[in-house]
């Protein structure tokens, strides 16, 4: 009888042991409720990360905004208030999600609710503010200013200031400076808009590449209590924000290349004469700057 029992009881082990090894090995892509997974053989920081089918299509959607940011010279200044418009809305309602998102979730469609939302308030924000005039230049700094005090905080394990509050203050100012030194010069709003590319296009490759980058952004914007957060500053973080420099300086450079088109949208709000916020709220250059100037007309392009 106790020889049975032992046979039974290693039987019972090696069946358990492979069950557990053909779990460890299922195979990708594999379905669950409300997501695909799908293999990623470039993951660096191994702590239980999968790629997911919407994470790939939401780094598309970030990756394309990025490159759209450097090469916004190409456009026109209708679509480039999109582009910003987008972006912003987007932004506010992804951290909107993340920090009353409840204890329980958003159930088996999680995943799809942080893609689709976004996406659709992003829209939304493209369609408002087609309806505003120089505000999208203006975000254009806010966002520059928003993305180099994330690459501050994220230069340190647990960010580089500690407290909730030192945060929100660096990160209002920046994004406040951002904005007021974009109304002075077109330079400020460039620089801005190539800060804000590189961060983008590295927020968009770590959903492939999981260094723990993106751990500095949901740390900092997402204070939601059943969200586990641990950012820890490595090797690879650290390259990532150095790379990003200079990545930086390139999309300024690219801005450059095609600096006429810039200068046009500038030009539609900011005539090259007027230079600080009171005096913008003027007529056009063919006109008496005396006179007042509706904020909803169009601006006359200085030739």
């Amino acid at each position: 009888m106790n020889v049975k029992m032992i046979l039974l009881y290693f039987i019972t082990m090696i069946v358990t042991m492979l069950q557990d090894n053909i779990v460890m090995a299922a195979p990708l892509p594999r379905n669950e409720p409300g997501v695909l997974f799908l293999p990623d053989t470039a993951i660096v920081m191994e702590d239980g990360y999968e790629l997911s089918i919407q994470g790939v299509l939401g780094a598309i959607f970030i990756l394309i905004c990025a490159l759209l940011l450097w090469f916004r010279g190409l456009l026109d200044f209708r679509s480039s208030q999109g582009l910003v418009g987008f972006i912003v809305l987007a932004f506010v309602a992804w951290v909107l999600l993340a920090n009353f998102e409840p204890a329980d979730t958003f159930g088996r469609n999680r995943w799809t609710i942080y893609l689709v939302v976004p996406i659709a308030c992003g829209l939304i924000g493209a369609l408002l503010m087609s309806c505003t005039l120089h505000l999208y230049l203006l975000l254009l700094g806010g966002l520059g200013g928003l993305a180099v005090g994330l690459w501050i905080l994220g230069w340190q394990t647990d960010l580089s200031i500690k407290s909730n509050w030192g945060r929100a203050v660096l990160l209002i100012i920046l994004v406040v400076v951002g904005c007021t030194f974009s109304a002075l010069d077109r330079i400020f709003h460039m620089f801005g808009t190539a800060f804000t590319g590189a961060y983008m296009l590295f927020l968009g490759l770590d959903v492939f590449f999981h260094t723990g980058f993106t751990y500095c952004f949901t740390t900092t914007l997402d204070a939601n209590p059943a969200h586990a957060h641990i950012y820890q500053a490595t090797r690879e973080t650290h390259i990532i924000h150095a790379v990003l420099i200079v990545a930086a300086i390139i999309g300024l450079m690219i801005q450059l290349c095609f600096v006429v088109g810039i200068n046009q949208q500038y030009d539609h709000y900011f005539p090259s004469k007027i230079r600080f916020l009171p005096p913008y709220m003027t007529s056009s250059y063919y006109y008496n700057y005396n006179q007042p100037w509706i904020p909803w007309r169009r601006r006359t392009p200085i030739v």
